[in-house]
């Protein structure tokens, strides 16, 4: 294997964390939506039982 250059490196790393931030994002981000919506969402009202007289 050939030694990389200092500057070929740094392009190297710089590549690989927007990859690696893209992914952990794709990831996890259906798990963040849903639980965003859901503190958003009102509690459901509470039913006041039917009385028939």
């Amino acid at each position: 294997m050939t030694a990389l250059r200092p500057a070929a490196l740094l392009c190297h790393r710089l590549a690989v964390w927007p990859l690696a931030v893209l992914t952990l994002w794709g990831a996890f981000s259906p798990a963040l939506i849903r639980l965003h919506q859901n503190q958003r969402r009102p509690a459901p009202s509470p039913r006041l039982p039917l009385v028939i007289s």
